[in-house]
């Protein structure tokens, strides 16, 4: 079985392009952004309304949105296309 053996010089040697930092803060987490539906400027209570060919898109999008987000939306078919609400 073979043994490898790295000095220690070998290590520093590897990790001096690194430069280590102190206290530097985390950046907030963006996440992606929805650039299709307006799930980001919805209030509790608003809708709105999507064509029947793109409900079905809309509304796991916005199932995606709340979970990622901790909201919640209400997705319901109409005649012609579908109606998404944010109800938390």
């Amino acid at each position: 079985m073979p043994i490898l053996l790295v000095s220690l010089v070998e290590v520093m040697k590897m990790l001096s392009h690194f430069e280590i930092d102190k206290a530097i803060p985390l950046p907030q987490k963006l996440g992606r952004q929805s650039k299709t539906y307006p799930f980001p400027y919805m209030g509790i209570g608003d809708s709105f309304k999507t064509t029947a060919d793109e409900y079905e898109k809309a509304s796991r999008a916005a199932y995606a949105y709340g979970h990622s987000h901790s909201c919640q939306f209400a997705c319901r078919k109409l005649d012609k296309g579908g109606r998404i609400w944010r109800v938390t």
